[in-house]
C-alpha cells in the first residue's frame, strides 16, 4: 500500500502540486461524507499515485442487471435514503451508467459526475455499504472521448478483498493470500515418502514406470519402480519379482475388498448399497483394517464389519462436494474372529444423503497392513455361489491372474475357500489346481481340500514349473461321502514368498 513518503518518490515534482490538491481535496470530503475506513482512505491515496481520479465514495453499487433509475429501493441488501449516492454499473444500455443520487422521484447523476468533462477514463469511486460489494472500489475504464448519456460507461473493480480470490489449494483472509496448511502437510508427506524411495534407491537410477496393476511387466531390470494407477501402489523391482513398498512408511497394503461399482441413494436415513464376503487372517494383516472411500454429493457412509456375532461400525466423514470427495478412516477390528477361528467377515456399506437429493458412492476399499513384508498381494476374490451334487469332479469356477507378480521358485500360491455341504453330505473335495502354458508343454499343481462340514478350508499349493504370462485358476469340486449338494461359497488366493 503507498504511503505518503512513496507518493514524494513516485510522482514527478512537476506533477505532486496538483496531485496533492486532489488528495487534500478528497480529504475535505471526508468530513461530510460516509465514515471511512483506513483501507478505504488508503485506497484513494493509491488511486491518486495511479493516476485515476477519485470521486467522493458512494454508498453501494448495483451488483448485477438492471434496476430503475428512480424512487427509494434496496441494492446490494441495502434500504436506501434520499440523497444516497449509488455507482450504477450493470446497466444494459450501459450509457446510463454512472453515480446516481437516490430520490423519491427520478434520480440524477451526483454533482461531481453530471457533465462530460467530469467523467474521463480512471474516474475512481469507493463503495462503503452492501452485502457485496463493501469496501470495494471501482474505475471507469471507457476510453476518451466521452459524451455522457451517449457512451457506453464501463467499471471494473480496482481494490478490495474482493479483487483478488484464492484459487484452489490457498486460502484469504481480507486481501491476504496464504498457502492451505493441509498442503503443506500433503507437501510434506510427499517429501518424506519421496525421501524414502530414494534411499531405497541407494543413488541408482532406475527406470520409473506406470500403468494398471495387470499390465505391470516382468521383473528383471533392478531397483525400477512401478506405480500403478489403478491402486495406487509403488512396486521396486527385486530383480525377481515386483515388491510393493507402498506409501512414505514403506510398508505394503493388501486390497481385502474393492468395489468401483457406483451406488446411489436419495434416502436421508441410512440405506443399504452394498454388501460383501471377506475371509479375513490374522496371518496375513493385522486387526488394523483401512477403509478408503470416493463419493459426490451430500451425505454421508458407513461401514458395518461383522464375524457373526460381533459387529463393528465405522462413520466416514459427512460429505458436501460437488466432485470427488474421497475420505479414509482406520478401524479396530480386533474384536472379530478370523478364519483361525472358521470365521468370515460380512461387509455391508450403507449411505444416506443430506438433503434428500442423489448421494453416490464411487469406490469402496478396504485395505490390510501385512505382518510381514512378504505377505502378497491378494490375487482372486470370488464368490460364484455354483454347486455340485455328484461324486464326479466338477469344475465349480475359474479365473485368471497375470504373472507380472514376477513370481520365483519359492512362492506358493495360498487358497481360502468356504464350503457349504448340504443335508445328506458327510465329506466333500474341493480342488483347487493352477495352470500355465509355454504354447507346446503344460504344467499343472494342485492342492486337494477336504471338508467335513460346511466353512473354510484352506491351503497351498506350488507355483507350476512353466513360467507364463497367465496362470488359470480352476476350482473344482465332487461329493465324496453321503449325498446332496456341495455350494461353492468365497473364495480367495494370493501368493506368498
Amino acid at each position: 500500500m503507498a504511503s505518503y513518503n512513496d507518493l514524494l518518490i513516485a510522482i514527478p515534482n512537476e506533477l505532486l502540486y496538483d496531485a496533492m490538491n486532489k488528495v487534500n481535496t478528497f480529504m475535505t470530503r471526508v468530513a461530510s461524507d460516509f465514515a471511512l475506513t483506513v483501507s478505504q482512505v488508503e485506497a484513494y491515496t493509491d488511486a491518486v499515485a495511479q493516476g485515476l481520479t477519485p470521486k467522493t465514495s458512494c454508498r453501494v453499487t448495483t451488483t448485477g442487471g438492471n434496476i430503475t433509475l428512480s424512487g427509494i429501493q434496496t441494492i446490494d441488501g441495502i434500504l436506501l435514503s434520499v440523497g444516497d449516492r449509488v455507482l450504477v454499473k450493470d446497466q444494459t444500455d450501459q450509457s446510463t451508467n454512472g453515480i446516481w443520487v437516490v430520490s423519491a422521484s427520478a434520480w440524477t447523476r451526483s454533482v461531481d459526475a453530471n457533465i462530460s468533462s467530469e467523467v474521463s477514463p480512471g474516474m475512481f469511486t469507493f463503495v462503503v455499504d452492501g452485502l457485496t460489494n463493501y469496501d470495494k472500489g471501482f474505475s471507469l475504464i471507457t476510453k476518451s472521448p466521452i459524451v455522457l448519456g451517449t457512451t457506453s460507461l464501463v467499471f471494473t473493480q480496482v481494490t478490495g478483498a474482493g479483487s483478488v480470490v484464492a484459487s484452489s489449494g490457498l486460502l484469504q483472509t481480507g486481501n491476504i493470500i496464504y498457502i492451505d496448511p493441509a498442503i503443506l502437510t500433503e507437501i510434506t508427506s510427499a517429501q518424506s515418502a519421496i525421501s524414502n524411495i530414494m534411499t531405497l534407491l541407494s543413488g541408482k537410477q532406475p527406470s520409473i514406470l506406470q500403468g494398471l496393476h495387470s499390465a505391470m511387466p516382468a521383473a528383471g531390470n533392478v531397483n525400477s519402480l512401478y506405480i500403478t494407477t489403478d491402486t495406487n501402489t509403488i512396486y521396486r523391482d527385486s530383480g525377481t519379482k515386483w515388491v510393493a513398498v507402498g506409501s512414505a512408511g514403506g510398508s505394503a497394503q493388501l486390497t481385502l475388498l474393492h468395489t468401483n461399482i457406483t451406488e446411489t441413494t436419495s434416502s436421508t436415513t441410512m440405506d443399504l448399497l452394498f454388501d460383501g464376503v471377506l475371509i479375513p487372517d490374522y496371518t496375513r494383516h493385522t486387526s488394523q483394517i483401512n477403509i478408503a472411500t470416493a463419493s459426490t454429493g451430500n451425505g454421508q457412509i458407513q461401514v458395518q464389519i461383522t464375524d457373526g456375532t460381533t459387529t463393528v461400525t465405522q462413520n466416514m466423514a459427512v460429505v458436501s462436494s460437488t466432485g470427488r470427495f474421497h475420505d479414509s478412516a482406520t478401524v479396530d477390528c480386533s474384536a472379530l474372529l478370523d478364519v483361525a477361528s472358521g470365521a468370515q467377515w460380512y461387509i455391508s456399506i450403507y449411505a444416506l444423503s443430506s438433503d434428500g437429493t442423489d448421494y453416490s458412492i464411487l469406490k469402496f476399499m478396504m485395505l490390510g497392513n501385512p505382518v510381514d513384508f512378504m505377505s502378497g498381494q491378494t490375487l482372486i476374490l470370488s464368490n460364484p455361489a455354483t454347486t455340485v451334487s455328484s461324486g464326479t469332479l466338477t469344475t465349480l469356477d475359474t479365473k485368471y491372474f497375470p504373472v507380472n507378480y514376477a513370481i520365483d521358485n519359492s512362492c506358493q500360491t495360498r487358497f481360502l475357500v468356504n464350503a457349504t455341504l448340504g443335508t445328506g453330505v458327510t465329506s466333500a473335495e474341493i480342488h483347487c489346481r493352477l495352470t500355465t502354458t509355454n504354447g507346446v508343454s503344460v504344467s499343472t499343481n494342485e492342492v486337494v481340500l477336504t471338508a467335513t462340514a460346511s466353512g473354510i478350508v484352506q491351503g497351498y499349493v506350488d507355483f507350476p514349473s512353466i513360467v507364463a504370462p497367465t496362470v488359470r485358476v480352476d476350482v473344482l469340486g465332487r461329493v465324496n461321502g453321503g449325498s446332496g449338494v456341495v455350494t461353492l461359497g468365497h473364495w480367495e488366493a494370493w501368493m506368498e514368498g
